[in-house]
């Protein structure tokens, strides 16, 4: 860690490939008449340092089509997810809103989860759709999903008023019936989608609602894969989700490509979470074991979107966005061997905690965006953003208001986009949310964490809450809230503050 903290300038790219580049390109409202598709790739558990143009310390892993998106987009060195663990993370950023401020308020949901978008809640596929976009999704979705019922269980299911938090028992789901509360019910024309994380039961793909394989066996699970027990469509092989996905986004930007208009593809991969399932082509092809070679199989989707839309002629005004949900997971359990960093692979870039964690190793995610038609060079925007920050961002892009129940917490970086001079700040405060549920606010350098430890799996011993200045010390390594406790204590009115408000847009 010392070896990092002395040499490892985080996201050194920026005087690696980008600091020359900075060049003063404004554009003109002719430039940007046009709207842009969007492909959005949200990797799952994907470290900062996974991709090697953003780890020039540790390359055991050699990403060259992320690198691509490095070297000729825009990054965003100081990004977040709203939290440590994948389902809040993923509702923040289609909803543009804290998920605390819904009822669930730590963990995640699992494969047989009731669904956490509430009906009606606008969502970045909604508005787009609205202002004249295809919308698709395909791949994890992780937001639950109500699951058509047998009926002879109909009656008992109803009784209970199902809400957040609730699970279908698995004996009650008929396969055969429609699956509500998923994408297809919120901005997305179409959807391909599995309920969880690929560790998660039922194991199977839904289409237009409707389960593709309804044919189940039971998996045992495979201790070694890190996969659970229970059902599984016949059809449904592991190894082969990755390659799927990456082929039904290939064909979805074609057939869209072909029709002129503007499309919206979300497109959030199974990978590199558990299990690790690299393709055959990838085992033994990095120097961070079998982790690594799952990454590869991420790096192929990167590379065959940007040979596809290439291919279609719609490079230049198709925005790439690619991060991922929370940072990378470095051990199998609490207290358990760290099964990636004994390659000397540092996944999450060096950085202190890891997925689960309100530390920056917990949510500190990688952000890039390439769009050739708007980003002219390639640069570094140093100021935090949120991923929820994506709404605001799109609906300034497409000029239209959001009202008080929409992107709650979202804040627009569309100067940052269209401008390559600007460097303001786009938000004063940023929370991040533990697995546990512990609180961290951000007001600049400045890090408040209200709690003791890190609200999920990385233990130490620390003061009941905790200040930090990143600018001094990004690897959180010197606790400060007795040397200035009246910043501590101002950051935690704030972030009271803020909790108690309907949103921080609005405050």
């Amino acid at each position: 860690m010392k070896f990092l903290q002395d040499k490892l300038m985080f996201y050194s790219l920026a005087t690696l490939t980008v600091s020359a580049c900075q060049v003063n390109d404004k554009h003109s409202e002719e430039d940007i008449s046009i709207k842009p598709n969007i492909v959005y790739i949200y990797a799952d558990d994907m470290g900062i340092g996974d991709i090697s143009a953003l780890n020039p310390i540790s390359q055991k892993i050699k990403t060259p089509a992320m690198d691509q998106l490095v070297n000729e987009g825009l990054c965003f060195s100081d990004a977040h997810s709203s939290s440590g663990v994948s389902t809040p993370a993923r509702y923040s950023l289609l909803t543009g809103r804290y998920s605390w401020r819904t009822s669930k308020k730590r963990g995640v949901l699992g494969g047989l989860s009731y669904p956490m978008l509430a009906e009606g809640r606008k969502t970045v596929a909604s508005l787009l759709q609205e202002n004249g976009y295809e919308t698709a999704m395909i791949g994890k979705w992780h937001l639950g999903a109500q699951w058509g019922v047998k009926d002879q269980f109909e009656k008992d299911v109803a009784d209970r008023n199902m809400k957040l938090g609730d699970r279908f028992n698995i004996e009650e789901i008929d396969f055969s019936k429609e699956v509500k509360g998923g994408p297809e019910e919120h901005g997305f024309d179409y959807a391909y989608w599995h309920v969880g994380s690929l560790d998660m039961p039922p194991y199977c793909f839904i289409e237009d609602k409707i389960v593709s394989d309804q044919e189940f066996e039971y998996f045992e699970g495979v201790e070694t894969m890190f996969a659970r027990k229970g059902l599984k469509s016949k059809s449904f092989d592991f190894q082969q989700v990755m390659p799927d996905l990456t082929k039904r986004a290939s064909n979805y930007i074609s057939e869209k490509a072909k029709t002129g208009k503007p499309f919206f593809l979300y497109l959030p991969l199974t990978a590199p979470h558990t299990p690790y399932v690299p393709t055959d082509d990838k085992i033994g092809r990095t120097e961070a074991g079998i982790y690594g070679d799952f990454v590869l199989d991420v790096d192929e989707v990167v590379d065959r979107v940007l040979a596809v839309l290439k291919e279609q002629g719609i490079d230049e005004n198709t925005m790439i966005v690619l991060s991922s949900d929370n940072g990378a997971q470095k051990h199998r359990g609490k207290n358990k061997p760290n099964i990636i960093e004994l390659h000397g692979h540092y996944t999450n870039a060096g950085l202190y905690g890891e997925k689960r964690d309100v530390y920056e190793g917990g949510h500190r995610v990688p952000y890039v965006v390439r769009w050739p038609k708007m980003i002219k060079e390639p640069r570094v925007y140093e100021h935090m953003i949120g991923q929820m920050d994506l709404m605001a961002t799109c609906a300034e892009m497409l000029n239209v208001d959001l009202t008080d129940d929409m992107g709650e917490d979202s804040f627009s970086y569309w100067n940052v986009l269209k401008d390559s001079a600007f460097t303001q700040p786009v938000r004063d405060n940023l929370i991040n949310h533990s697995a546990k549920g512990q609180f961290a606010l951000r007001q600049g350098n400045w890090k408040y964490i209200d709690g003791q430890g890190s609200g999920g799996w990385t233990s130490n011993d620390t003061p009941d809450q905790q200040l930090y200045n990143l600018h001094e010390d990004l690897y959180e390594q010197e606790e400060l809230s007795e040397k200035y406790p009246d910043r501590m204590n101002s950051m935690k009115q704030e972030l009271e503050k803020i909790k108690s408000a309907k949103g921080s847009r609005l405050m």
